[in-house]
């Protein structure tokens, strides 16, 4: 790992770097005195296509064991040749990836995305693979398009693309090797959160909840350099108590080797994967699937917000770790919201609520197609760009403001929905939700 700290800390100060020359190469008064005196065609030479993978839900369970080993390959129709491939997620049907994947067209083709079950001995099998257009036409608004797409013989991958014009243009190569940079610095921290995700996934489980004897909460002081004190023996978190050791551990290479900065990424990472982990215990993924999960017990329910607590104090570390307005961001409210508002109430008022909630959905997504829009419209390439932004990202941050004081209580409607058999109601309203938004897409490409 240490290895992979130091070419963390070069890539941070390679952006830093980077933004320094555009600073003094000043990009855009190189990009109008090029247009001035050089003539050049306004029809892009090419066009740059990124897709996101991001998760798959009810694939074709492919081992003995009634799961799958799946990851995720990418290519391209016409050149027959591989663009990509996520990592492997092992032992799971619906698994989660969010990689990102980026390549060139220069006209209207489909890439195949096929979704494989890895195996250590025999070849690999399929669990399920659709053919995607990418025809640049479709793509003139310059939004990112997020579906489902539907697999075959089985499942669902759930997938973003985004299109942008590729021209010789001083602007966009230093927003390309920008991008470039914070790429992959993303794909270092997740491959150190990887390292860390099996051992979460393995102590963050139902069997451990299951298995406290104690509501009582015992303190869990972290020290990153020395071994962590640890809970009573009938404390409700002693299943925890390897996991606290192992992250110990781990925090205590990367104080030494990773920039604060830096540090900090790596760890509010980490704390999203406990986080997304604590959540699966409380709430299905949100699909129009049916749903094998069982609702929680009162003693259950307590136990898990303890659990919520002491990593909370954990990652926090007396406020030398991660800040708490990071930790107890949108995803923990909305967690709790879930917790404590909802998750008791009968079928009948939450299909109620949910309603409700659905007016406002419908406002928030106007809201927001009206910022994606203008943003894309007036996005420039540049490093300096990305960061003085001003207007758009007031209007953004309004919007978040308002999603951290009301989280997105319909999704979490709907989840508690599935969890209680009524999956045919929420593929009825994922799809409304889906015919909405691409239809407020149209509508704000149209007033352009």
């Amino acid at each position: 790992m240490e290895t992979t700290c130091v070419k963390l800390n070069d890539i941070e100060r390679a952006q830093i770097e980077l933004d320094k020359l555009e600073a003094v190469v000043d990009s855009e008064k190189q990009h109008s005195y090029l247009a001035r005196v050089i003539r050049t065609s306004s029809k892009p030479k090419s066009f740059f296509f990124t897709i996101k993978i991001v998760e798959a839900t009810d694939l074709r369970a492919c081992d003995t064991n009634g799961l799958s080993d799946p990851y995720v390959t990418l290519v391209l129709d016409a050149r027959k040749k591989q663009i990509g491939r996520t990592r492997t997620i092992y032992e799971d049907l619906n698994p989660v990836w969010n990689e990102t994947f980026e390549f060139t067209l220069g006209e209207a083709s489909s890439i195949w995305l096929t979704v494989w079950d890895e195996n250590s001995i025999t070849d690999h099998s399929v669990c399920g693979r659709a053919l995607v257009p990418l025809d640049p036409q479709a793509f003139q608004d310059f939004i990112t398009k997020e579906e489902w797409i539907d697999l075959k013989p089985q499942g669902q991958l759930r997938i973003m693309i985004t299109m942008e014009s590729e021209r010789d243009d001083i602007r966009f190569y230093f927003g390309k090797s920008l991008r470039t940079l914070m790429r992959t610095e993303s794909e270092m921290i997740r491959t150190i959160v990887n390292k860390f995700s099996a051992f979460i996934n393995y102590a963050v489980s139902a069997k451990n909840l299951k298995s406290t004897t104690n509501a009582n909460l015992g303190k869990v002081m972290s020290s990153w350099l020395s071994k962590a004190n640890k809970p009573g023996d009938r404390d409700v978190t002693e299943p925890l108590n390897p996991l606290f050791d192992y992250l110990n551990n781990n925090f205590a290479t990367l104080h030494l080797y990773l920039t604060p900065s830096m540090k900090i990424k790596v760890m509010t990472k980490t704390w999203e994967v406990i986080l997304d982990a604590l959540e699966l215990l409380l709430l299905p993924p949100l699909s129009g699937k049916p749903c094998y999960q069982t609702p929680l017990t009162n003693r259950e329910k307590d136990d898990l917000s303890i659990w919520v607590d002491t990593f909370v104090k954990f990652f926090n570390h007396d406020g030398n770790g991660i800040p708490m307005e990071i930790l107890k961001g949108k995803q923990y409210q909305e967690f709790f919201a879930g917790l404590s508002n909802y998750y008791d109430r009968e079928t009948d008022e939450l299909i109620r609520e949910c309603e409700n909630e659905a007016s406002k959905s419908f406002k928030k997504l106007q809201q927001r197609n009206y910022v994606s829009v203008h943003e894309q419209l007036r996005r420039s390439n540049t490093v300096m760009a990305h960061r003085n932004r001003r207007a758009l990202r007031q209007e953004k941050e309004k919007l978040q403001d308002a999603e951290r004081e009301s989280p997105g209580l319909e999704d979490i409607i709907l989840r508690i929905l599935r969890l209680k058999g009524m999956h045919n109601y929420v593929a009825k309203r994922l799809e409304q939700r889906a015919k909405l938004s691409r239809s407020l897409a149209a509508e704000a490409f149209l007033r352009r």
